[in-house]
């Protein structure tokens, strides 16, 4: 195996690492009882990134919306901001509506652990991708 394929193995692999909470509560989550909430109330999460590009420098604004909701298991009731397990918040405002009710899962044996999502995100998954191009590489490069 070349070099070029040990590192993208390496990459991945440290990625899938990082993300395995995530992943592991992503597909735990699928299984998880729900219950109805409301949504409280919706924060701005959004911020702005200076970058430099081949144009120059630029700053790149990017929207992330926290829906805040409530919601209540054996007569408890909790508040919660998890959306979904390693996954991106840019566009859930126009989903999620101030008032509005939603599905939340949590999780059977912490009632406080919950999410609006269930099931592992694509972003978690992002270490894959890597490990697939040093077995390309792997493969083909000789």
């Amino acid at each position: 195996m070349n070099l070029i394929a040990t590192a993208c193995h390496l990459l991945g692999l440290f990625l899938l690492f990082v993300s395995r909470d995530s992943i592991r509560l992503g597909w735990q989550s699928r299984r998880w009882p729900h219950t109805q909430g409301i949504v409280t109330h919706i924060s701005d999460k959004s911020y702005t990134l200076d970058t430099v590009t081949r144009q120059g420098p630029r700053i790149v604004h990017h929207s992330c919306w926290l829906p805040h909701y409530r919601y209540e298991v054996d007569g408890v009731e909790y508040e919660s901001t998890g959306v979904c397990f390693g996954g991106r918040l840019d566009e859930e405002k126009a989903r999620f509506k101030q008032g509005g009710r939603v599905s939340v899962y949590y999780d059977p044996q912490n009632p406080a652990n919950a999410v609006l999502l269930p099931s592992v995100q694509p972003t978690s998954l992002a270490g894959l991708a890597p490990i697939g191009a040093g077995l390309l590489v792997g493969f083909f490069g000789g």
